[in-house]
């Protein structure tokens, strides 16, 4: 089996149909302290924007290109009352044409819907950039 790399980011496997690579890779992550907040690490991403316990933004340094992007999220927390709780829960909220191409909200709650500032906040988000 052999498969060919396009010029245009494309890639086929011979007689077979081409699968967009650039399309399928993470376009923003993040690694968040919600207790600060803070970013401990980011890529495309400009800014954090706390609005409330438990309630904010991520800002792209360079937006998407449509308002149809993917997001990816996980919480955590650094001590043993996940065992009292059961887990947290992550909200990715949209606009209604989607996902706004410069940033997207987000919330954290506990399984009771109380908004909640996580240690540990992990995002990702796939799609086109403009």
């Amino acid at each position: 089996m052999s498969a060919t790399l396009n010029g245009d980011g494309t890639v086929a496997k011979d007689g077979g149909t081409a699968t967009d690579l650039m399309s399928g890779l993470v376009k923003s992550w993040a690694n968040i302290n919600g207790t600060t907040p803070s970013v401990r690490a980011s890529f495309n991403m400009s800014s954090l924007t706390d609005h409330a316990v438990g309630s904010y933004t991520h800002n792209f340094t360079n937006s998407m290109s449509a308002a149809n992007g993917y997001a990816v999220g996980g919480m955590g927390r650094d001590d043993n009352a996940l065992t009292a709780t059961g887990s947290l829960i992550m909200g990715l909220y949209r606009s209604d044409t989607g996902m706004l191409a410069a940033s997207f909200w987000f919330t954290v709650t506990t399984p009771s819907n109380t908004p909640f500032d996580a240690d540990e906040v992990t995002l990702s988000v796939s799609g086109g950039l403009a």
